[in-house]
């Protein structure tokens, strides 16, 4: 089960009663795998006040409860971590968005500022620091959020950051934030515990991220410290800019063509439904693992269905 916005948090950004109601049936119906929805590292990186938060320790307990009942069921549970960056709405923050770069994140209406070298490397202790919440709360992986549009992606995307400075410029120097939250994340974690990246592999615009970028990026990323890539789309959200509305699994061709190229597990998305699809991506050796979320949200017994069905 991906994570997915559920937007179910109090103001303060803590887990519900509702969190337990969505997440619990779906993992005992035999989901092998939980990732809990982008929670936001700090207060000014939120991008909604419904937002599920692990910004602060006094939230530890909640999100304990909350992997403690998941892990009942069976289920390995993680949590995503993540920082809007640009697309975090004045509204939220009291101040202007921070990005890579001045100017407008795509799918965003305000003017950003370009971070400041300062703000970048509290970015990694912010990060590093709710990983370590995580632990203590029980997860058993943490998941970094760079898709979507979101900050990291900002930093990755050549259509967002045309930083002049050690984090831009080049592909290299625009993974130079993505990588090093991962070695801050690794090391705040230690060797036992999980660390996945949610890579927004493609950009699906002309001069953004391509195939040939998303296999670089992955490299970096899995040298830097990542046990797990989990693909999905980049500055322009999670959609492939091709779909069309009814194939099952948009992600699959570029999730196969990084797994093919790092010695690292990937997990794949994109509008998977069926069971039998789900099996054939697994069995035809194109992701290791596969995640399932409309369909899931849908049907909180779709893991066991599946499982029934396949037998």
């Amino acid at each position: 089960m991906p994570p997915m916005e559920s937007r179910l948090s109090l103001p303060d950004g803590s887990v519900t009663q509702d969190h337990l109601q969505r997440y619990v049936p779906r993992a005992a119906a035999g989901v092998g795998l939980v990732i809990v929805e982008h929670s936001y590292i700090v207060a000014d990186g939120r991008i909604r006040n419904d937002q599920l938060g692990i910004h602060d320790d006094a939230l530890i307990r909640g999100h304990f409860l909350l992997s403690k009942r998941i892990k009942e069921t069976g289920a390995v549970v993680g949590i995503q971590l993540n920082h809007g960056g640009g697309k975090v709405p004045s509204a939220c923050s009291g101040h202007q968005p921070v990005s890579a770069s001045v100017g407008v994140v795509p799918r965003c209406q305000e003017e950003c500022r370009s971070a400041t070298i300062m703000e970048i490397e509290q970015y990694q202790i912010d990060f590093a620091n709710a990983a370590r919440r995580a632990v203590r709360a029980g997860y058993d992986l943490v998941e970094i959020h760079g898709a979507h549009g979101y900050l990291l992606s900002q930093f990755l995307s050549p259509l967002v950051n045309r930083r002049e400075d050690r984090y831009g410029g080049n592909e290299e120097r625009r993974a130079a934030l993505p990588c090093a939250v991962v070695r801050a994340v690794r090391g705040a974690v230690g060797p036992d515990c999980w660390v996945q990246y949610r890579l927004g592999a493609l950009d699906y615009r002309e001069g953004g991220l391509d195939t040939v970028a998303a296999v670089a990026a992955a490299h970096m990323l899995v040298a830097a410290g990542v046990d797990v890539i989990h693909i999905s789309g980049g500055v322009h959200g999670p959609q492939a800019q091709d779909w069309d509305g009814e194939s099952e699994g948009y992600h699959v061709e570029i999730a196969e063509r990084v797994r093919r190229a790092i010695d690292a597990p990937v997990i794949v998305p994109g509008a998977i439904r069926t069971p039998e699809f789900a099996d054939r991506v697994i069995r035809d050796g194109r992701a290791d693992l596969v995640a399932v979320g409309t369909a899931m949200l849908e049907n909180p017994r779709w893991a066991a269905d599946a499982i029934e069905s396949l037998m």
